[in-house]
This record gives structure tokens, sequence and C-alpha cells, in this order.
């Protein structure tokens, strides 16, 4: 196990991802966002699913599936996904991982804040279809905020909503997008393969793929070098880091 940059004691909030880490919610994404493409006459492989549209948000997901796209084609295919996610959600419910059951029961004795920071623009009407929506304090989404991962907005957002800072909180994540965009706000990551999310990877090597990343200011460089990345096998093991 790696350990943490973040000194024991000082994590002051927890930054949970929610697709993939708290919930299994991948194969109603692609549903709807097969359905949504389909309606423009578009096939969407799982492949170009994996590549283009998981953990991407509806607007990244969109412009790279349809790089020419207009505003009014983001508005409406953005919303028609979103309507059959909701509908897909409602038939099938909600699986909320056995392992982030545990945590979240767990972590009702500690004094930790607790924030969902997901892409995902319906992330508040999921978790409201889970038991789970008042054990946290803030939930931001991908309407919350304009740069969705991989840029660290959405985190940053949600330490100020919170009102700790980056270096005194942790991110649960199982995405490449999610872990660059917590390093790149100064948050230490802790890791989760879910799905193969993370397959090929270590801690090392995301290190590497974060700082080879273009566009990023020198500020978001640094923060990625003073940062750290560690693999977790299952939710409970973020306990050993608290």
């Amino acid at each position: 196990m790696n350990k943490s940059l973040v000194p024991p004691n000082s994590i002051q909030a927890i930054l949970f991802d929610m697709d993939g880490v708290l919930v299994s919610t991948e194969h109603l994404h692609y549903e709807s966002w097969r359905l949504a493409f389909d309606a423009e006459g578009i096939n969407l492989s799982n492949e170009d699913y994996n590549k283009k549209c998981r953990a991407q948000g509806q607007l990244n997901g969109i412009r790279n599936m349809i790089p020419m796209a207009t505003p009014q084609d983001i508005q409406r295919i953005g919303s028609c996904k979103s309507q059959y996610y909701k509908k897909i959600l409602i038939q099938n419910g909600i699986d909320v991982f056995e392992d982030a059951v545990q945590l979240l029961v767990r972590l009702r004795d500690y004094p930790h804040r607790k924030a969902i920071a997901s892409s995902s623009s319906t992330a508040d009407f999921v978790i409201t279809h889970t038991p789970y929506k008042e054990d946290f304090n803030v939930i931001i989404t991908g309407n919350d905020i304009i740069k969705n991962k991989p840029y660290p907005d959405i985190f940053l957002q949600a330490c100020e909503r919170l009102g700790v800072s980056p270096a005194n909180s942790i991110v649960i994540e199982d995405s490449i997008a999610g872990v660059l965009a917590a390093r790149r706000a100064g948050i230490d990551v802790l890791a989760i393969n879910r799905g193969g999310s993370l397959d090929g990877t270590d801690p090392i090597n995301l290190t590497d793929i974060c700082l080879d990343y273009p566009n990023m200011s020198l500020e978001e460089k640094e923060n990625i070098r003073k940062t750290s990345t560690s693999m977790i096998d299952v939710l409970t093991d973020v306990l050993d880091y608290l």
C-alpha cells in the first residue's frame, strides 16, 4: 500500500466520485448514451463509449463523438441522454457497491466532511434514489461547473463549499480523468480499479500520465508533483488513510 502524502489526522474532507466508485451505473450510462446518439443516426459502440464518453461528462462526450456539434446540438443530445438515463434508472434501480455501503456507514462515526464530485449532470438525482444522500454535506455535479474532469474545477469547488483546503482533503476516484483532475487541484487520490477502469496503471505511471497532459498551468503541474495516487482494493481501505 502506498502511503498518502497527506499526514494522518490532517484529512478533514473526503471527496467521492460517484459512478463506478459508489454506485454501479456504467451500464445505464452506456445504454442512455447509445439511445441518445441513435436518435441522431449515430451508432455508439461499447469501445467508443469507453474511449469517448465514459467519465467525460455530457459536454465532452458529445464533442468527442460529434466534433462539430453546435451549442443547440449539445443541449438537445444532452437533454435526451439525461431523460433516457433517468427513465432507465427508475426502471432498473441503483446498485450501490457493498464496500461503499460499509464505508459510508462506518464514516458516520468519523468527523470528516464528505462530498460527491461527479462529472454526471444527474448525480444528485441518482444519489437521491439511494439511502445515502444525507451522508454527504455537498453534492457537485457536471451542471455546477463549466470545465469538467480532467480539469480541477469540480474538486476545487467541492473544497470551497465544504470550507476545507485541498491539502486537507482526499479524493476517491476510479478513472484517469478523475485522478488527473484531483491532482491538478492539489489533492491526493485513492484510486480503485472498478471493472478494469484503471487496468494497466499503477501510482507511478499515473503520475507520468498526469504530468504529460497538455495545457496545464505551472501551478497545476506543481500540484501534481506534490500529490500522490495510491491504489486501494476496496473502499473500506480508505479508513487506513484517515
